[in-house]
């Protein structure tokens, strides 16, 4: 008899009794009078050797190489790829990221974590998307004040009593202003012990969920629909920002920018943002492309839910 022959009918029976058969290797072991740990040997030698090849069929509109490909680009966990109707506009485009998000963000809850929450459009979205569930354990956190021209629904405050409604959980509110009036009243806020322990909650949480902003347009500033002023829109313009994450402003390069308007800022820090150990962007469109590229080179989303158009940009979109 061919002893390699004979090699090579044991590597496919024991393929066949584990893959199509679906027998446990101890079951084969037993079966064949092998130890378990030769059966695991020879089954990766059958892999090596083309007599099992693996094949898997992506459903259609799943876009997994692009995601494996973002994900190491970018040193991310993981990167969820929407296919949107509208997905070169920005605007409307949070509801068809949502469910996704909601998905993402519920996978990676166990029972005991606390997160953290931004505020705006998308963040409603996406409590609007999650399911019923009972998390008594989990702590929903704001992670920045409220601003003014935002309607009450978007406010963080709401948000996280939604969120923390949605999934049974506990919640610790932050009453203050996203951005105060001048340093002095900032720091006067951040004194107050509720909102310094919320913010110490925020800053520690496990998970974190937020979008990621593009440069409010300057008319939008003169009309207040902003909570910007002229001086610090003039002074972003002057260090070219190109967008925000949780109010905390940063170039192209995905550097945070320093200027006045970071003392007014009632929220969580760039350091802080970066030292949470997973951080959920979830931002699309057009518009939005330029700045989620620097949001990503800026190290604090671990994590991205976007469209497939943005997704296209990011692929091709030099330097990580």
């Amino acid at each position: 008899m061919n002893p390699i022959f004979d090699h090579q009918r044991l590597l496919y029976r024991i393929s066949r009794d584990y893959y199509i058969n679906q027998m446990t290797q101890q079951e084969i072991a037993k079966r064949l009078g092998l130890s378990r740990i030769k059966v695991s040997r020879l089954l990766e030698q059958a892999r090596r050797e083309m007599i099992v090849s693996i094949t898997l069929n992506a459903p259609l509109g799943l876009m997994a190489d692009v995601e494996e490909t973002l994900e190491k680009k970018f040193g991310l966990q993981e990167v969820l790829i929407v296919h949107c109707e509208n997905s070169a506009q920005a605007a409307g485009l949070e509801v068809e990221l949502a469910p996704a998000a909601a998905e993402c963000l519920l996978r990676r809850i166990t029972g005991e974590e606390t997160i953290s929450v931004a505020m705006g459009r998308t963040m409603v979205a996406v409590v609007n998307a999650l399911p019923p569930r009972s998390l008594p354990g989990v702590s929903i956190v704001q992670m920045n004040g409220g601003l003014g021209y935002i309607v009450p629904f978007e406010q963080s405050t709401e948000l996280a009593r939604q969120m923390a409604a949605r999934l049974a959980a506990s919640h610790h509110l932050l009453h203050a202003p996203g951005i105060a009036a001048d340093k002095q009243a900032a720091d006067l806020f951040k004194k107050d012990p509720l909102i310094s322990s919320t913010l110490n909650i925020a800053a520690h949480a496990d998970i974190a969920i937020l979008s990621i902003g593009s440069m409010v347009p300057q008319e939008k500033i003169a009309q207040g629909h902003s909570p910007l002023t002229e001086n610090d829109y003039n002074d972003l313009v002057s260090l070219h920002a190109v967008g925000d994450i949780a109010l905390r402003y940063i170039n192209a390069d995905g550097h945070p920018l320093h200027t006045s308007l970071d003392e007014r800022i009632i929220g969580l820090s760039f350091a802080e943002l970066m030292a949470i150990p997973c951080v959920i962007a979830v931002a699309g469109g057009e518009e939005k492309h330029q700045v989620i590229l620097a949001g990503l080179k800026s190290g604090i989303p671990n994590v991205l839910v976007t469209d497939q158009n943005t997704a296209e940009f990011l692929l091709n979109a030099g330097g990580e």
